[in-house]
């Protein structure tokens, strides 16, 4: 399938919303602490695959590897 913006903030979104109801979990989880910034790494990891993702689609339909 073709890429999509929506499929790319959707997947977003659902990191960073993930990320913080782990570190919810993990307040409550003895011997563990909940950060914000552990949230902010993992949301910018999110970010950066999807951003390598796109820019291999954008390899892919200059090169017309994609339909």
């Amino acid at each position: 399938p073709r890429w999509r913006a929506v499929w790319m903030l959707q997947a977003l979104a659902l990191a960073v919303v993930y990320s913080l109801v782990d570190e919810v979990h993990q307040a409550f989880v003895p011997n563990r602490t909940s950060s914000l910034t552990d949230s902010a790494i993992d949301s910018l990891g999110a970010a950066v695959s999807q951003a390598v993702i796109y820019l291999r689609h954008l390899k892919l339909t200059r090169f017309g590897m994609l339909r």
